[in-house]
C-alpha cells in the first residue's frame, strides 16, 4: 500500500502531465485556427473535448491533493478559539474606537457627578463602554458568518486587535486620569 506522499507525488506528476498535454493540445488547436492543415476539423474538435475532460480530471487532482494533505494549523479551530476570539474583542474593541470611548466616558462621568470619584463611579465608566464593545463584537462575528473561508475572518480579528493594541494604552490612560 502506498503512503499518502507516495500517491501525492504520483498525483503532482499527473497533474504536470495534464498540463503538457493541454499545452500540446493548445499549440495544435492554434495551427488549426490559424488555417494551417496540419489537423482536419474533426481532431480539432476531438481535441477540444479532451482538453475539456484534462481539465476536469485537473481540477479532480488538485481538489483530491488538498484533501488529503494534513490540515494547518488555523485550519483546525475549535470552540476554544472562537471563545478565547470572543472575549479578547469584548475586553479589546472597545479601545478600537477611543473616540467614541472618550465620549462616552465624558457623558457618564458628568452624569454620575459626585460619585465618580468612588470605585462604583469608575465600574461604572467602564462598564459603559464594554458594553458598546458587546455589540460591536457581535456585529463582527455576524459579518464572519458569510465567509465560505475562516482565514479571512481570522485576519479581520487579527486586524482588530492591532489596532486596539495600538489605541488601548493611549484611552486606559485615558479613563484613569479622569477617574482617579
Amino acid at each position: 500500500m502506498k503512503s499518502n506522499e507516495t500517491i501525492n507525488q504520483d498525483l503532482e506528476n499527473r497533474l504536470y502531465e495534464i498540463d503538457i498535454k493541454l499545452q500540446e493540445n493548445t499549440a495544435k488547436q492554434e495551427l488549426y485556427v490559424m488555417g494551417y492543415d496540419y489537423i482536419s476539423e474533426e481532431e480539432y474538435f476531438a481535441l477540444k473535448e479532451e482538453e475539456k475532460e484534462l481539465k476536469e480530471e485537473k481540477k479532480a487532482i488538485k481538489k483530491t491533493i488538498k484533501q488529503a494533505r494534513p490540515k494547518k494549523w488555523y485550519e483546525e479551530v475549535s470552540i476554544f478559539a472562537y471563545i478565547y476570539a470572543t472575549i479578547q474583542i469584548i475586553v479589546s474593541s472597545r479601545l478600537v474606537m477611543p473616540y467614541l470611548t472618550s465620549a462616552l466616558t465624558d457623558t457618564i462621568f458628568s452624569a454620575l457627578g459626585d460619585q465618580s470619584q468612588t470605585k462604583f463611579g469608575a465600574f461604572v465608566i467602564i462598564l459603559g463602554p464594554l458594553i458598546i464593545s458587546v455589540l460591536i463584537t457581535l456585529i463582527i462575528f455576524l459579518s464572519m458568518l458569510p465567509f465560505k473561508n475562516k482565514r479571512k475572518a481570522w485576519a479581520i480579528i487579527l486586524v482588530l486587535h492591532i489596532l486596539s493594541a495600538l489605541s488601548s494604552v493611549f484611552v486606559l490612560i485615558k479613563i484613569y486620569n479622569q477617574v482617579i
